[in-house]
């Protein structure tokens, strides 16, 4: 009996040793960067802490986003993000105004010209890998367009002089079913649709223009549109919730979401067009958080090298020279000299904006189903209330910790002190932090998180 009490307390002691010095050599090696690899976080524990460290910014946009709700009939989602963190993503009114159905943010909007990126990145897709030319004739693919002199590239940046054909398809299609991109094609070349200008000589928005890119993909892959959106960035992006719709009829309008307009008091929904056959300038349906994969996709060049990707931001050229503010599916403007690459779009009651501040990282998506004209004015108010309220430096510092370690934490402290001898992390922030770490029970951060208190 004594024997074992003492084989007992052996065991003991030396478990108890082994706990100081794995211990001992967890906390410590945060401090040091030695050997060891850092918890990670899961996409909801990072949405979770974003919420925590800008949830001041994102608490005044969604109080906004309620009041848009009702003040500007706001039926939609919205995700911002702020230096490449979603810090909200959620929906604002019904998904359907029959059953009440709550919108959230994976319910998949028709992004209309939104859709325009996706054509235009599917293009550079084909052009990386060797299959064209921006400066290919589209005769060389389209031999009956009777348009000689108009390239690809022309018809990237709407330089092309081709004209809508939301003004004249309705008026050229005399068949019940509903026309596809090759229709289109076959109308263009018999109808004998004149060009407005010599390609290259004025920049005019067309739709007609993305349409014919869409065919021209169709004709390289030997894939539908849909198929090769699908197979080359919806999947290898994870975006669950994003399709190219094509009406085939009512059964393929199922369970889609639908465009409203308001009739007195009440919604009405839009019918289907004889346009809504036609993509690549429209036709993509997404989420707002698909829409978020797909935005930090582009910085991270996980489908385009940064130089062809740069290439889509940057201004066309008219034939004098004279540059244009869009590139390829983008419009670019400036604030204060940062650049801001995005794209609005409207059709059949659906208003969106998709606007990235790729100098801060920034973002804002809003997708709305019910006409809102106001679109710009609340996402004018969202940039105003990301720009004016200051990102906090303890949130760096913190957010640094997490995904470094102490050591880094260590190091950005200094460098906050260097110019503010008097810095200190504020306290609050700091337990908050700790206590959202505890209850992810991600206990080697927390760990780390709580070394920090003696910068306190």
């Amino acid at each position: 009996m004594r024997h074992q009490l003492l084989t007992y307390k052996s065991l003991f002691s030396f478990a108890a040793i082994m706990y100081l010095v794995v211990f001992n050599s967890w906390t410590n090696s945060s401090k040091t960067d030695a050997y060891i690899e850092l918890e990670k976080l899961s996409v909801t524990e990072e949405m979770d802490l974003n919420r925590l460290f800008y949830a001041e910014k994102a608490q005044q946009v969604d109080s906004f986003l309620h009041l848009a709700n009702f003040l500007y009939k706001f039926n939609g989602t919205a995700l911002v993000a702020i230096n490449h963190q979603a810090v909200l993503e959620e929906g604002y009114g019904v998904a359907n105004f029959e059953t009440g159905e709550e919108l959230t943010a994976d319910h998949s909007f028709q992004l209309a010209s939104v859709s325009k990126q996706f054509t235009a990145l599917s293009i550079l897709m084909l052009y990386e890998r060797g299959l064209l030319k921006l400066d290919d004739k589209v005769c060389d693919y389209l031999p009956n367009l009777p348009y000689p002199n108009i390239t690809i590239e022309h018809l990237l940046n709407h330089t092309s002089g081709i004209p809508n054909y939301l003004w004249f398809m309705e008026n050229e299609w005399k068949s019940n079913r509903y026309p596809t991109n090759k229709d289109l094609i076959n109308v263009l070349s018999t109808k004998l649709v004149h060009a407005y200008f010599s390609p290259g000589r004025l920049h005019d928005y067309s739709n007609t223009g993305y349409a014919v890119l869409a065919a021209i993909i169709e004709k390289i892959s030997g894939k539908t549109y849909s198929e090769f959106v699908n197979e080359n960035i919806f999947s290898p992006l994870g975006m669950k919730n994003s399709f190219v719709f094509t009406y085939t009829g009512e059964q393929s309008f199922k369970d889609r979401i639908r465009g409203y307009t308001k009739s007195g008091r009440h919604y009405r929904e839009i019918p289907v067009t004889v346009n809504d056959g036609i993509v690549g300038d429209k036709g993509i349906y997404a989420s707002v958080r698909d829409l978020f994969l797909w935005d930090q996709a582009l910085y991270q060049n996980r489908l385009l090298s940064d130089s062809l990707t740069q290439k889509a931001f940057s201004h066309g050229l008219l034939k004098s020279h004279r540059e244009i503010n869009y590139g390829y599916g983008f419009r670019i403007r400036y604030d204060e000299d940062k650049k801001i690459v995005y794209h609005n779009g409207k059709w059949e009651g659906f208003r969106n904006a998709f606007h990235r501040y790729v100098e801060d990282g920034n973002t804002i998506i809003l997708l709305s189903n019910t006409e809102c004209r106001q679109i710009e004015t609340i996402r004018k108010k969202i940039e105003y209330v990301i720009n004016e309220t200051p990102v906090n430096d303890d949130l760096l510092v913190i957010r640094g910790t997490i995904a470094y370690g102490y050591s880094y934490g260590q190091q950005l402290i200094m460098q906050k002190k260097a110019d503010n001898p008097r810095y200190k992390i504020n306290a609050e922030l700091l337990e908050s932090s700790i206590q959202l770490l505890d209850t992810m029970d991600k206990k080697q951060l927390s760990l780390i998180l709580q070394q920090m208190r003696e910068f306190i």
